[in-house]
């Protein structure tokens, strides 16, 4: 089935695909690598069924999409790939072509990944080589540092900083990829606009910890503020304050 893809227009000015294009007149390799685009999953993956493709992305001319998958596979604007006897393709740059967003992002792939290849001398080892456990620590090391940038993002945008330890700890076991913490943070920053997290300077904005682990990103998207995005939150706080106040008794 074709998803909503995006085009950018620096596509129309490739000189490689507009090169094959001339070179194979009558192939369409260019207008068939956008089109495929439609039918790849949030990873780039699609299934490697060249009549199936014909019929969903373009019916109607007359060419033999085989020959041109081929044709991109052997230029290498496309892989190809096997798991379980099924084929598939893979497009290597899909995430230069597309930014992926919404359900989609939080959704799980379409297709199974590339087999991932085991290099090696040809011999047995029973244990790992010190250069290779070396290896592994930094990869460890950078992983750990890419996690402690995650949360210092997410506990910068958050405005209720309450009970970090705690904060942390959901963070990680959520272990949120880019996407999902980008998704994460425009939550945030659409929640700060909303009158439940304005009122009473605050009062009802959930513990950092709280929202992370009922996955408040999911809800419904609430509605915004009147105000919000023509005046500084500070003044819409400062709005509501003066909106709520009532004199001593």
């Amino acid at each position: 089935m074709a998803r909503i893809r995006t085009i950018k227009p620096e596509f129309f000015r490739h000189e490689d695909l507009q090169e094959l294009e001339n070179k194979h007149h009558g192939k369409y390799p260019m207008l068939v690598y956008a089109e495929i685009l439609t039918l790849c999953d949030k990873s780039g993956r699609f299934e490697w069924k060249p009549r199936q493709i014909k019929l969903d992305i373009l019916p109607f001319i007359n060419f033999d999409m085989e020959e041109t998958l081929n044709l991109l596979l052997e230029t290498k604007f496309i892989m190809k790939y096997e798991v379980d006897g099924k084929y598939y393709g893979l497009i290597p740059t899909f995430t230069s072509h597309q930014r992926i967003t919404g359900k989609e992002a939080l959704s799980p792939n379409r297709y199974p990944a590339p087999p991932v290849k085991q290099k090696g001398n040809g011999r047995e080892t029973t244990g790992k080589q010190p250069r290779s456990q070396e290896r592994e620590r930094e990869k460890e090391k950078e992983k750990e540092k890419e996690k402690e940038s995650a949360f210092h993002a997410f506990w910068q945008h958050y405005p209720k900083k309450k009970a970090r330890p705690k904060a942390e700890k959901a963070f990680l076991k959520i272990n949120p990829d880019e996407q999902l913490l980008q998704i994460i943070i425009f939550s945030i920053d659409k929640s700060k606009t909303t009158e439940e997290w304005l009122k009473e300077k605050g009062k009802y904005i959930p513990s950092p910890a709280t929202w992370l682990n009922d996955k408040r990103w999911l809800d419904e998207e609430t509605e915004l503020h009147p105000l919000a995005g023509k005046v500084s939150d500070k003044t819409i706080q400062n709005i509501e304050s003066f909106n709520t106040w009532s004199p001593p008794v």
